[in-house]
C-alpha cells in the first residue's frame, strides 16, 4: 500500500465516523505515574483516525510536530494533549531521565536513622518507666 493509498482510505474513515458524540478522556490522579484512556466506541475510532493521519500528513524538512488537532474529543477532566510529534528516534524526543544525586540518598539515610534514633529512645524510656514502676 502506497502512501496516496493510505492517505485516501484515512479520509474515507475520516469522512464516515462524525466528530459528534466523540469523547476521549486521558484521566490521571495526582502523583501518578500511569494515565488511563477512557472514551466511547466513537471517541477511540476518531482517535484511531487522528493517530493513523498524524502517521501519514506530510511534513516539511526539519518539521516534527504535526498540525493536527486532536482537543476536539479531550473531555474537560482530562489532560489536555499540546501536541503530536512525529519522530522515527523517539528516545531523542524525550527528556532526559533525571538522575538521583547524592542529596536526594542522604535525605533517605537521615530520615531512617533519626527513625531508628526516635525508636531507641522511646525503648530506652519505655524502659526506665517500667524500671520506675517496679523499683523495690
Amino acid at each position: 500500500m502506497d502512501e496516496g493509498d493510505l492517505a485516501r482510505r484515512i479520509d474515507e474513515l475520516d469522512a464516515a465516523l462524525s466528530k459528534e458524540g466523540a469523547q476521549l478522556v486521558i484521566y490521571q490522579e495526582e502523583e501518578e505515574t500511569h494515565c488511563e484512556l477512557i472514551a466511547n466506541r466513537n471517541g477511540y475510532l476518531r482517535a484511531g483516525v487522528e493517530m493513523l493521519r498524524a502517521a501519514v500528513v506530510p511534513l516539511n524538512k526539519n518539521q516534527f510536530i504535526t498540525p493536527l488537532d486532536v482537543n476536539y474529543l479531550i473531555g474537560e477532566r482530562s489532560l489536555i494533549v499540546k501536541r503530536l510529534v512525529r519522530n522515527e528516534d523517539i528516545n531523542a524526543m524525550l527528556p532526559p531521565i533525571g538522575k538521583q544525586s547524592w542529596k536526594t540518598n542522604v535525605i533517605g539515610i537521615g530520615c531512617v536513622v533519626f527513625l531508628f534514633s526516635a525508636a531507641i529512645c522511646a525503648l530506652v524510656g519505655f524502659g526506665d518507666i517500667i524500671s520506675w514502676l517496679f523499683k523495690k
